[in-house]
């Protein structure tokens, strides 16, 4: 519905924009029966309070409806720092309501709540409770805004309050709405919508992504690689057991978004990962989270998102030059960029390069002098051919190469002999 958005396509609703990040004390929130913050007071609140004695109360949660009549087509949830966030979509004939609730304990509770009617968006009803203490620490109080937008009014118009509560009760606001035309419709509800695009179906994918699964040369796990039609090279996203995908008539049941454009489980007995990516403006943005059938509901949907991936070929600021350990006539370069990644590796003699794709990162620190090892895929034609592991330690570089279709390895130490430069690597090609 919202495809037309440009620019904002797959946008996941999951770290608000209005997230409170001042205050200081937590905020006990009123909750429905399945965890979000809801004002189950709010269809108490008199509503033919007159806003500056000529317009009337505008229409509040839940819009005048029953909400147990209504299904319950989606829920989403996500952790981000301090804050927990549920998303959940309610249908019901032409109509559908989509309840946003965010808690950030500490710094405060944010709640929207949102009215389609045929896909039309009607009405959105804000609360925000944010918790202070009196200047000597003692008494708590919340600090409540209200704001409500009639878009389906002509013209349309927003609606604000404000009040100092006890509690944190939407239905305890004694205060009148002050309330103005909304100068640009279109623009506030393309705001609005964007927040929503995780509920959205995905539409026509632009990155043209695809998964590859390449089993592991070592451990016998598999290796699942992203690819896109518009990066130079595939991006690792993890090493499983196993992987099987997810699909789109599943993404509900599995609390994916709709706007998903691939999603996959690792799943072993009892428990396992779910994969899901989302195009956020110009990036892929991978998410994964543990479900273990034992978790409690509150744990069991920790989602945590990964890095962003946007693989970019990169220029090579130096070399490291190495020879095999065991046929000395055997020479090997690889070429890092600014940041120590790895970007491609070519023996001595031969003309194709090795494409390096950085799976994993580790440092060990029990010894004298730090460790640092690092895992590449090895990519020919965009086919993986094996895999390097690259070691660092004091003033030593080791390279194991570990091909994909056989079980033999080569293993290299650095020439420093032929790694002359700035910090003992060459800034020139080694051959």
């Amino acid at each position: 519905m919202f495809n037309s958005i440009p620019g904002f396509r797959g946008l996941l609703l999951l770290a608000l924009s209005f997230t409170c990040i001042n205050c200081r004390q937590h905020t006990n929130g009123k909750e429905d029966g399945d965890g979000a913050h809801l004002p189950d007071s709010a269809e108490n609140i008199v509503k033919k309070v007159a806003d500056n004695g000529k317009l009337s109360q505008p229409q509040l949660f839940p819009f005048e409806q029953e909400l147990s009549s209504f299904q319950n087509s989606q829920t989403l949830r996500n952790e981000a720092g301090d804050c927990t966030t549920t998303l959940r979509e309610f249908t019901r004939d032409s109509l559908r309501i989509v309840t946003d609730s965010t808690d950030c304990f500490d710094y405060g509770v944010h709640n929207q709540y949102f009215l389609f009617r045929k896909d039309s968006l009607e009405q959105v009803h804000i609360f925000e409770f944010y918790p202070q203490y009196d200047p000597a620490g003692e008494k708590l109080s919340y600090v409540a805004t209200e704001t409500v937008y009639s878009l389906a009014r002509q013209p349309a118009r927003t609606y604000v309050r404000s009040d100092t509560l006890s509690q944190p009760e939407p239905g305890n606001m004694k205060s009148a709405f002050e309330s103005e035309l909304i100068p640009d419709r279109d623009a506030l509800l393309e705001d609005l919508r964007i927040q929503l695009a995780s509920l959205e179906d995905p539409g026509e994918d632009p990155y043209g992504l695809n998964i590859e699964v390449y089993k592991d040369t070592d451990g016998g796990k598999a290796d699942i690689y992203l690819y896109s039609n518009a990066w130079a090279n595939p991006a690792w996203i993890s090493q499983e057991p196993a992987m099987s995908p997810i699909p789109e008539e599943q993404y509900i049941a599995w609390e994916i978004p709709k706007a998903a454009a691939f999603a996959f489980n690792s799943w072993y007995a009892g428990g396992g990962y779910i994969y899901y990516g989302l195009i956020e403006e110009s990036e892929v943005m991978i998410y994964r989270r543990f479900v273990e059938e034992n978790q409690p509901d509150e744990e069991r949907f920790a989602l945590y998102k990964m890095i962003s991936l946007d693989p970019q070929a990169s220029t090579p600021s130096y070399y490291i030059c190495y020879r095999d350990d065991r046929e000395k006539d055997r020479e090997l370069m690889i070429a890092f960029n600014e940041n120590g990644i790895a970007l491609w590796a070519v023996y001595k003699g031969e003309e194709d390069q090795y494409t390096l794709v950085e799976k994993t990162r580790e440092t060990d620190t029990s010894g004298a002098v730090p460790l640092l090892e690092s895992s590449y895929g090895a990519f020919s034609a965009n086919t993986l051919s094996g895999t390097f592991i690259l070691t660092h330690s004091g003033n030593w570089d080791y390279a194991k190469f570990a091909p994909a279709h056989n079980t033999g390895d080569q293993r290299f130490t650095i020439d420093h002999e032929a790694s002359t430069g700035e910090n003992g690597y060459s800034t020139k090609p080694c051959f």
